[in-house]
């Protein structure tokens, strides 16, 4: 009976003259979605924070009208139902990555309708501002597709200014066309990034490109997630995975120092960027020949500079 039992989603605000505004996490991926028995099943939310807060992610047990807590026993997670309804198979597990909050299923055991729910919890500073709890579907069917695969992508880092290109390639071991497509905030920005694909029949490849401003600079990186759905026979299914952009904002440009008396005169160019406020200067007695890594901002310790 539980098509006449009610869902609930949920969001939860902290209120506080502590904190700047806020916004609540939005999700980009549909919340409603297909899976085959006995196959892996993968899914993102492409949960994107356009405050660029910390998100941590984490299952929970659905919940009913109001927003109030079924009865002990009363629902379960689907990593508890086996082919016939019996006692949970030690194939079947179901889990959420903490920090891109991709969701894998592996893998179902038994037809049906299914509905998990997940929390995003927003951190700033240490602090939880608030959460949104996500009720979604899954329907099991009977097919004989596989899934594609995507290639994995590492991180990557860019200075405000400059443009990110880079490639994703898919294949899958059917054959079957593929099309991938990408969710995050880049793609929810004024100067969004773009993502062009060639062709349907694999191995496929997309290129993903963004023209990064001044804007886009902050502290927490960006995450993207990349999705291959397949268009084999039955159930379409996918392939997911996530990476991180860093865009930190471009490097002083002509630094003098000159010797004053017992003092160093500093000047440089104003920032290309107007949103800097500040900068921190180190100094430390004696040369070190620190050289900064591509995209590395401050000062190591172990360069013996102080703040």
């Amino acid at each position: 009976n539980s098509l006449f039992v009610v869902f609930a989603i949920q969001t939860t605000l902290r209120i506080s003259a502590a904190f700047q505004a806020n916004n609540s996490v939005r999700f980009t991926n549909l919340p409603l979605q297909d899976a085959c028995k006995f196959q892996p099943w993968v899914y993102s939310p492409g949960a994107v924070d356009t405050d660029g807060d910390s998100l941590s992610f984490k299952l929970v047990p659905s919940m009913g009208a109001g927003c109030v807590s079924f009865e002990e026993g009363f629902y379960v997670y689907p990593d508890e139902i086996d082919a016939i309804g019996g006692s949970p198979d030690p194939e079947n597990n179901i889990s959420i990555d903490p920090l891109t909050g991709t969701i894998i299923w592996d893998s179902p055991q038994r037809n049906g309708e299914y509905n998990i729910a997940f929390v995003v919890e927003e951190w700033r500073d240490g602090i939880k501002l608030g959460q949104v709890m996500r009720d979604m579907q899954i329907v099991v069917e009977d097919c004989v597709n596989q899934p594609p695969e995507i290639g994995l992508i590492p991180d990557t880092c860019v200075e405000a200014g400059q443009s990110l290109n880079f490639e994703i390639t898919a294949t899958d071991p059917e054959g079957s066309n593929l099309e991938i497509a990408a969710f995050g905030l880049p793609f929810e920005v004024e100067n969004e990034a773009v993502l062009i694909q060639e062709g349907q029949m694999p191995p496929v490849q997309a290129v993903f490109s963004w023209n990064t401003e001044c804007a886009n600079v902050r502290l927490q990186p960006y995450q993207v997630t990349f999705q291959v759905t397949d268009n084999g026979p039955g159930v379409p299914l996918v392939d997911i995975v996530s990476m991180e952009i860093t865009v930190v904002a471009p490097a002083p440009e002509n630094l003098l120092a000159e010797t004053v008396g017992s003092s160093i005169q500093l000047s440089w160019d104003p920032s290309p960027c107007p949103e800097a406020i500040g900068y921190k200067i180190y100094r430390r007695i004696g040369p070190y020949g620190f050289e900064p890594g591509f995209c590395e901002t401050g000062v190591p310790e172990y360069t013996g500079f102080t703040l």
